[in-house]
């Protein structure tokens, strides 16, 4: 399409019934438009489809914008409409969203039908011949942040939509929670849309993104029309009125557009092309009612439209319509650094150089604290009061000799707020409102000095922008700054400096900042909070700003503000109250009481006269008021909500003296003038948990939770509407009367509200609700197979099953309990909690995510209990079952009782209490956890080894790093990765660690960088830090988190400035080695190193010098350091296998060095109080030391695979995390003191290689440590005691073909020959040279071994003299990778590197047939069929291949699919079958004549196989693999067929039967997983079958598992009663008879 010139494009804000204002709008600029086409003054018709190039809504804008272009109305017909849809639709307030949604589509149909034209017309038109274009805003409800854009055309960039335009314009009006989310779209392409909310609420943008799409960017604008719907103001909303959420919405709605219409403005206003109408002056003051009155809105825009200046604008508007020479492009207001502008333009491109930018508008995005409310939450000021207060503050505004800072003073209820809410609404008609903010006691935790200042820059980069363009820099160079730690920086660098820098904005454009309530910040706790106590010092900064920059402050006059004020300048308004009230305060108050008087007195003009009550009633009410226009206010909604003059009369009477507390205390009485008992109890209950909750419920919940009568709830609401909010939630108007409910000098006691009684009455009733309602099964979930994200329709089944005040109760009874005393009521409630609803609370929490609050819920609990002297048994058995199951349990509801509950321990209580009543579950029956293991968690997804794990500072999550160059952050509690992986570094990451505020991670890498991550984001908060020119191996945060020290192998200690990313000095370099570790002290003044050198040193951190002399003592190179927490003394590991404590002051040792670890100690670390020190070590394992003593506090920690690199204590000291190079990340239980190690009775090490007896009755092993065993296969025993040689791992063993003999051939290239009945050694050859890959190959009768794969040259040797047999095989050009003898011993296979398998004669060591050559893949495995005349090999592609060895052609080739390639291959003893083993864990047995597996694959083993073998007779297979376990398993016969996995009741039966009787339950021995993935066992289908613990894994018998061996714990299970699936509810359910 060419370019367009002097496009004309429209845009219409959301506004509901305020739409009509627009629409009055559009009937002025129709008739201007209509009155310039003609020469005779004669008005034209044309529609305005017929001017305008482009129409876009969000809303009901979005209705007009369908109206004008798609069905073409002119501006009088779409005012019928919507006049009839506001009638229906929006002015009726008792409507539900389901029928507001459903009466806008009958009004929409019968818009279509009086027009002829179908229901279901198309939104996108067939065919648009120079038609005005239209489109609409939408959302998707999944992804609220994704703009929809629903067009009457078609763009390139996004396929044809076919919705209707019913459809479309439902999607853009189902605003939440007014209307219901519209879902259209066929089977996966259906999607649920609802308003686009708050960004698109003024689509300004997205019709010029939408221009773009559709004109293309060399197209040229001639207008840019935006209509808005008035004024924002704040709707005196009426506590009588249901539909308040409706206009509270629409409230918060106008104030986003206007916020986008002013940041165009800023942009676009100098250009000439952007006209922007919307009333802005007498629609901010109106009641509700006036809001949706159609006449009322229309009189107002009217009056608008008259004006001077709003004339002059629509001049301005027609003759842009009306140019020839648009010369802006939609490239240049699309873009950043677009071409230059002409004219007007040109001058805004060099004084800006910028029009629109989408990338600077996500940059300053990032500034504003995210789901956070800051808005006035009072109304305005009645019209005509407060004068006096608000001329003063706007003439102090524009006087730039003044102090910059305002600090509006009064006493509590005297109408600062409502002063604060005008100030901001007068400010933003003046275009100089620069920010406002308005502090709530109640959300003090958000509403912190940090979102104070974020907030106020955005607004600042939003509205100002020579501002923007600061921010922008800054935060392009510095993405550091939003989480920096220090909150005086953070408001220099976002407020001042900007600030500072902005000297081009016009007087009348200054900026003035307004921050309401300070005295609510920091919430209960005050001034003595920290955040108060940090804003108090940047307030003092603020009037060092020059003074054009104006801050308004308004608050009570508590200490520490007086304090603040009393030494810095200021302007003071003070808002006298009592005795010293001034005149215009009594003057206001008067009129206010004046008005609502009226009112009244309307409402009765049958019995009260004309000027009730009179001048004299007025003026005494003025006195009592003292000022105190909450007062006022409250004793005016008291009188409305009864009989007046009696009301009137009582307050009168009553309240003599004014004051809050006497007027809080009248209306308490008149409230309850005699109330009973039960009536006080119930006030107490309703106002006690309303001030105390976590989060407010609504009434209806309320209700269910208090177990209130309703009548009782609607008769305490009745009588103190005066003084709450009773509609949806209740809410306490003014935190006044929250003082005094709680205030004992003050409250009568009948209404005292005690905290903690109230905190017992709502302790009570969270558990009552859980007691009453927690059932199993709760959400209905019908199969075990699925995951709780996969359940189809989750959220509704979570909002159908799951009420408010069950949802509310599960979440916070343990922080209620934790604020109540002891009381024989919760007790009880806490017996049945524990030892009945357990399991169900976890199904809440699961499918609520908030599985990971429940470990803090339940020590609660137990603290609780032990304090008042309880049983906390069961207590602290259900933590330990929480912290072992929390990922199963977060994973799938189902999966507690089949998993968790079946695999927790014999002993523990939680088991011995409900296991019974889930009787078709798995069983254990033999092994299994004996008691709760030190290992809690394990946490996979590290594709290498962890080298460095930390906990957050809040112990909830653990951050790794890893040799796969990523960083993760992980939950604590369920092991959920919090946010994807970390990318950016380019080789290992050695170190990471969190800030001291949680809220950043640093990370070393051995790409020679150090990067500073934002934890919630994954962005670089600021350029990667770049000093040593080789590898990072330590990074640690200051305790301040301001610097940062790293380690590296250049022998440099470096001390980093975080705020500048720069060095604070020149690097520290007296180490002679490698820096391995560096730490900061906990008053970060020294700085620690430990070397290669052997040494430690301690630097000053400000100046760089050594504090002491070098500590030396240790024999190897120190590995890792680590200050305690009091920074008196130094912990270091090392190389030379010692743990070692040292006087950081002195340099000398505080006790004789640690021992027992058997490798290298790679990382120490101190408990939170210094008692104890943990170490992980090369050898595995994790030690817990007594730091005075140096014994071990429990037996060391096993569970790794491979050396520990690094480990570290939980905040609390209860919990280490480990990080090793088995790629996991584990957490340990370190404060339990009885939990059993549970040793195997084989060898502690690993299992190396197996071999089957000639008779198949036995197995002989080899192990690391280099013994051998034999063992009985059908027992498991061992038949004799092991045989030990020496300490030299064993790589493969063999028996002799009379069974007499076992040969083993070791790492220290030995072979040793076995009496296997006296277990005595017979023979050593030395120098065999027998290295390889997988097992060494002995010929049958093992008398020789070969040997020579790690060169080109392959030696028979024989075992008993050790002598060579024969010259070496030689041909060869590449390393061999594997060999086997032919069963007469005569010939030798050889698979090698170079892809190509090769057969020799042993006898005359020449090669017997070419090389067999497959495909380009290393050949892995080989050996010889049982009749000698084929060959099996495996390669790297993941193949087999069976070749014939007389021929050497290829016979057969098989695609096993393994994951990872072949390692191992053997036939069976009848040549009909091939075992192969892989890289995948699995084991799979071929037929080779059909190509077809035999079975499933054998599943079991937890790392890739390394040999595989039959038994002699066929029956068996046995599996050696990298994981130290061997594994034998049973072969089907011929006549068994293996069936996959049924879902019925008969659980995992391959009957083919339907009868359900326990005799065809299905055995262990069919069941027929097909993996194992993060501990799942998964189905053929990959269906959940059950979760297995980390501990239990390595030595779980799966089905066809006939006996593993190896250092684990054995665990038999039974499935004869295990139902899963579908019928995964039957679980509770008795077997009908025993089996």
């Amino acid at each position: 399409m060419p370019p367009r010139k002097n496009l004309r494009l429209a845009s219409f804000d959301v506004g509901g019934v305020r739409g009509f204002s627009q629409l009055e709008i559009m009937r002025s600029i129709m008739h201007w438009l209509n009155w310039n086409k003609t020469s005779s003054g004669f008005e034209g018709h044309a529609l305005p489809c017929q001017h305008f190039d482009l129409i876009g809504g969000s809303g009901t804008g979005g209705i007009l914008a369908i109206m004008f272009t798609r069905l073409r109305m002119s501006v009088e017909e779409a005012s019928e409409e919507f006049f009839t849809i506001t009638e229906e639709v929006y002015k009726a307030d008792e409507l539900d969203s389901s029928e507001r949604s459903r009466r806008l589509r009958q009004c929409l149909e019968g818009m279509l039908q009086k027009r002829g034209l179908p229901l279901d017309m198309k939104l996108m038109e067939e065919t648009r011949e120079n038609s005005c274009a239209g489109f609409v805003v939408a959302s998707l409800r999944n992804n609220l942040e994704t703009r929809i854009c629903l067009r009457t055309y078609p763009v390139r960039a996004q396929p044809s939509s076919t919705i209707t335009v019913v459809e479309a314009i439902l999607a853009t009006c189902a605003t939440q929670p007014a209307f219901a989310p519209v879902s259209f779209g066929e089977r996966y392409r259906k999607r649920e849309y609802v308003g686009a909310g708050f960004g698109a609420n003024n689509p300004i943008q997205e019709v010029i993104t939408e221009a773009h799409f559709l004109f293309g960017g060399d197209s040229s604008v001639s207008s840019l029309l935006s209509l808005g719907t008035g004024h924002p103001g704040i709707i005196s909303l009426s506590s009588q009125t249901n539909g308040d959420n409706l206009y509270q919405g629409m409230r918060d709605t106008m104030n986003d557009c206007e916020q986008k219409a002013q940041d165009m403005e800023q942009r676009l206003g100098p250009v000439g092309i952007y006209s922007r109408f919307s009333v802005d002056q007498g629609m901010q003051n109106n009641e509700h009612g006036q809001a949706t009155d159609p006449e009322w809105i229309t009189s107002q825009t009217e009056g608008y439209l008259a004006r001077h200046d709003t004339l002059q604008k629509l001049d301005t508007f027609v003759r842009n319509v009306g140019s020839e020479e648009g010369d802006t492009t939609l490239d240049q207001l699309r873009h950043v650094g677009g071409r230059s502008i002409t004219g007007m333009g040109d001058m805004v491109g060099k004084s800006y150089d910028i029009l629109i930018s989408n990338q600077d508008d996500a940059i300053i995005e990032k500034l504003k604290p995210p789901n956070l409310e800051y808005d006035p939450h009072v109304s305005e000021c009645m019209e005509g009061t407060r004068q006096d207060i608000l001329s003063e503050i706007i003439d102090w505004t524009n006087d730039t000799e003044a102090p910059n800072i305002l600090w509006l003073k009064g006493y509590p209820g005297v109408g600062k707020s409502t002063i604060s809410t005008t100030l901001t609404e007068k400010l933003r008609s003046l275009g100089r409102l620069g920010s406002s903010f308005f502090f709530r006691r109640e959300m003090a935790e958000a509403m912190t000095p940090r979102a104070l200042w974020r907030r106020t820059a955005y607004d600042l980069g939003c509205r100002y922008l020579p501002a923007r363009k600061h921010l922008v820099a800054l935060l392009t160079a510095n993405k550091d700054i939003l989480t920096t730690p220090n909150v005086n920086t953070l408001f220099h660098q976002l407020l001042v400096d900007p600030l500072t820098a902005s000297d081009d904005i016009p007087p009348e454009s200054l900026p003035v900042v307004v921050i309401d309530a300070l005295d609510e910040c920091g919430g209960l706790d005050g001034q003595r909070s920290d955040h108060r106590k940090s804003l108090m010092r940047s307030l003092g900064d603020w009037s060092h700003l020059p003074r054009r920059f104006k801050l308004v402050v308004t608050s009570r006059g508590e200490s520490d503000i007086e304090h603040l004020f009393s030494t810095t300048v200021h302007h003071l308004v003070e808002i006298s109250a009592g005795q010293t009230v001034k005149p215009h305060s009594s003057n206001d108050i008067m009129t206010f009481l004046e008005c609502h008087f009226r009112e009244i007195t309307a409402e009765y003009p049958k019995s009260l006269p004309l000027g009730w009550p009179g001048d004299d009633v007025v003026r005494k009410l003025t006195e009592m008021a003292g000022g105190l226009f909450i007062w006022v206010e409250t004793i005016i909604k008291l009188i409305k909500q009864g009989e007046p003059q009696q009301r009137l009369g009582y307050i009168l009477q009553r309240n003599g003296s004014g004051g809050l507390v006497a007027l809080y205390s009248s209306i308490l009485q008149t409230s309850f003038p005699s109330p009973s008992p039960e009536e006080l109890t119930s006030f107490r209950t309703i106002i006690g948990s309303v001030i105390l909750m976590k989060q407010p419920l609504p009434i209806s919940s309320l209700l269910s939770l208090l177990s209130i009568e309703v009548s009782m709830m609607e008769y305490v609401c009745n009588r103190l509407r005066s003084v709450m909010d009773c509609r949806d939630a209740l809410r306490v108007h003014h935190q006044s009367f929250v003082d005094f409910l709680m205030d004992q000098e003050a409250c009568p006691p009948a209404f005292l509200i005690d905290r903690g009684d109230g905190h017992q009455n709502l302790t009570r009733a969270c558990l009552r609700v859980m007691n009453s309602n927690l059932q199993f099964n709760i959400h209905g979930l019908k199969s075990s197979y699925t995951l709780n994200r996969d359940v189809e329709n989750l959220s509704s089944l979570v909002v159908s099953n799951i009420s408010a005040q069950l949802s509310y109760s599960s979440h916070f009874w343990a922080s209620h309990l934790a604020e109540s005393t002891f009381d024989d009521a919760i007790l009880d409630h806490l017996h049945e909690f524990m030892h009945e609803k357990f399991l169900f609370w976890l199904e809440v929490l699961s499918l609520t995510k908030g599985v990971n609050l429940a470990s803090t819920m339940v020590m609660i609990l137990t603290k609780w209990l032990r304090a008042y002297d309880q049983d906390t048994e069961m207590a602290r058995d259900m933590e330990r079952f929480v912290a072992a199951f929390a990922s199963v349990i977060s994973q799938s509801v189902p999966h507690i009782y089949l998993s968790a509950l079946a695999f927790s321990p014999l002993t523990s209580i939680v088991r011995k209490q409900y296991k019974d009543r889930y009787p078709l579950t798995l069983k254990i029956v033999d092994g299994g956890q004996a008691s709760w293991p030190a290992m809690q968690k394990l946490f996979a997804g590290h594709e290498n080894g962890v080298a460095s794990v930390a906990f957050s500072p809040d112990g909830k999550r653990v951050v790794s790093g890893s040799y796969d160059k990523t960083v993760r952050i992980w939950d604590a509690e369920t092991g959920e990765l919090v946010t994807e992986p970390f990318e950016g570094h380019s080789d290992t990451i050695s170190s990471v660690a969190f800030s001291p505020d949680g809220r950043r991670v640093v990370s070393g890498s051995w790409d020679n960088t150090i990067q500073i991550w934002d934890a919630k984001t994954r962005e670089l908060v600021t350029q990667p830090l770049k000093c040593h020119k080789c590898v990072i191996h330590s990074v640690a945060f200051s305790p301040d988190g301001r610097r940062a020290v790293s380690g590296s192998w250049q022998s440099i200690v470096q001390i980093w400035d975080l705020e500048t990313a720069e060095p604070i000095m020149q690097s520290l370099e007296n180490n002679k080695g490698f820096v391995s570790s560096v730490a900061f002290s906990p008053d970060g003044k020294r700085v620690i190193s430990g070397s290669e050198d052997k040494s430690i040193r301690i630097w000053d951190a400000e100046t760089g010098e050594l504090v002491t002399r070098p500590l030396e003592g240790h024999n190897g190179a120190v590995c890792s350091i680590a200050f305690s927490p009091d920074g008196k003394h130094v912990v270091s590991g090392s190389k030379d296998k010692t743990v070692r404590i040292w006087d950081s002051e002195t340099g000398e040792l505080v006790i004789q060095p640690f021992e027992g670890h058997d490798g290298t100690i790679n990382s120490v670390a101190f408990s939170p109080d210094g008692g104890r020190i943990v170490s992980g070590s090369l050898d595995s394992t994790i030690r817990i030391w007594n730091a005075e003593t140096g014994k071990l506090v429990t037996e060391p920690l096993e569970g790794h695979e491979d050396e520990v690199n690094s480990v570290s204590f939980s905040p609390d000291g209860r919990r280490v995390v480990s990080g090793s190079f088995d790629k996991t990340v584990r957490i340990w239980d370190v404060e339990m003191r009885e939990f059993i190690t549970q040793q195997s009775k084989d060898s502690k090490y690993s299992l190396t290689s197996a071999a089957f007896s000639p008779d198949g009755r036995s197995v002989v092993t080899g192990s690391e440590d280099g013994e051998v065993q034999i063992w009985d296969i059908r027992t498991g025993e061992l038949i004799a005691h092991p045989l030990k040689g020496h300490k030299e791992g064993v790589i493969s063993i063999a028996f002799s073909s009379d069974g007499m003999r076992a040969v083993s051939g070791h790492w220290d290239c030995t072979v040793q020959i076995w009496d296997t009945e006296t277990g005595r050694l017979r023979k050593q050859a030395v120098g065999a040279n027998i290295y390889g890959i997988g097992s060494v190959p002995f010929s049958l009768d093992s008398r020789n071994v070969l040997s020579g794969f790690w060169n080109d040259k392959i030696g028979v040797w024989d075992t008993e003299t050790g002598e060579s047999v024969i010259k070496t095989l030689e041909g060869h050009t590449n390393r061999a990778t594997s060999a086997a003898f032919s069963p007469d011993g005569k010939r030798v296979v050889v698979g090698c590197e170079e892809e190509k398998v090769q057969i020799w004669n042993v006898e005359t060591g020449e090669r017997i047939t070419q090389p067999l050559a497959g495909d380009r893949a290393t050949v892995t495995c080989v050996a010889f069929s049982p009749d000698g005349e084929r060959v099996v090999s495996g390669s790297k592609d993941k193949t087999i291949r069976i070749w014939d060895v007389e021929t050497g052609t290829l016979v057969t080739q098989l695609f096993v699919g393994h994951e990872g390639g072949v390692n191992s291959v053997a036939f069976s003893p009848d040549g009909r079958w091939v075992v192969c083993g892989s890289g995948g864990k699995t084991v799979q047995i071929w037929n080779i004549q059909t190509g077809e597996l035999v079975t499933q694959p054998f599943v079991g083993h937890k790392a890739g196989i390394k040999s595989v073998a039959f038994s002699p007779d066929g029956s068996w297979v046995v599996s050696t693999s990298w994981d130290g376990t061997v594994r034998i398993w049973d072969v089907p016969t011929s006549k068994r067929v293996v069936q996959r996995i049924k879902t019925g009741f008969s659980c995992l039966s391959v009957s083919q039967t339907d009868n359900h009787s326990p005799q065809n339950w299905s055995s262990i021995d069919d069941i027929l997983p097909t993996k194992e993935e993060d501990g799942w066992v998964l189905g053929p289908n990959s269906e959940l079958l059950f979760w297995v613990p980390p501990t239990l894994r390595l030595g779980l018998y799966l089905p066809r598992n006939r006996l593993i061996l190896g250092s684990c714990i054995k665990t038999r299970l039974c499935f004869k009663q295990f139902v899963h699936g579908e019928d995964w509810t039957l679980c509770r359910e008795n077997p009908t008879q025993e089996s």
